[in-house]
């Protein structure tokens, strides 16, 4: 595998806080939040295991409300702990792991990995429609190509269906785009 990326993921995952602190870091998990009913920032404190399995809970000084630390962040809802939510996004980053090695991996049934799976790759096409931008211009080098996604055993056997993809990648801001299309 990639040992000095390993090491990395190993010491961001030892244990829940240092998970959660990345989060935190990356922005992942929200640095502020502002309160629902008063609109008054809310603070990051300690609490039971009783009342957050995360430890920490965002609560508002003049109304007393909380909120769940997982609030507007992709964890929201899920009872994933954040090493294991990390822990998956680095074996999704390695292409080449099946569902049933990561599932054995990180000690979630194989159902749960292929969930995320694909709950990460519909957030993913998410954005990229919402922050898509036009590339090229004038005296902008576009570069265009098409492939044929598909499924063949070992490389060997007959001709599979799949999905032909076109891509496009501006050279000068390095944005790109992917979309599905028919028949070529």
């Amino acid at each position: 595998m990639f040992p000095s990326l390993q090491q990395e993921i190993i010491s961001i995952t030892d244990t829940e806080e240092h998970a959660r602190d990345f989060l935190f870091r990356r922005g992942i998990l929200k640095n502020t939040l502002p309160c629902s009913s008063c609109n008054a920032p809310m603070d990051l404190v300690s609490c039971a295991a009783s009342k957050s399995p995360d430890l920490k809970i965002w609560r508002c000084s003049p109304c007393r409300k909380f909120r769940n630390i997982r609030s507007e962040s992709v964890l929201y809802c899920f009872r994933l702990s954040m090493q294991q939510f990390l822990t998956l996004i680095f074996y999704f980053s390695i292409k080449c792991m099946t569902n049933i090695a990561i599932s054995q991996l990180v000690g979630l049934s194989e159902n749960t990995v292929c969930d995320w799976r694909i709950y990460l790759h519909t957030k993913v096409a998410d954005w990229l429609v919402i922050n898509s931008t036009p590339l090229g211009g004038p005296g902008e080098v576009v570069e265009m190509d098409e492939a044929k996604l598909g499924k063949m055993k070992y490389n060997k056997g007959a001709y599979r269906e799949g999905q032909w993809v076109l891509g496009a990648v501006d050279r000068n801001t390095n944005q790109c785009f992917l979309t599905t299309v028919g028949m070529l």
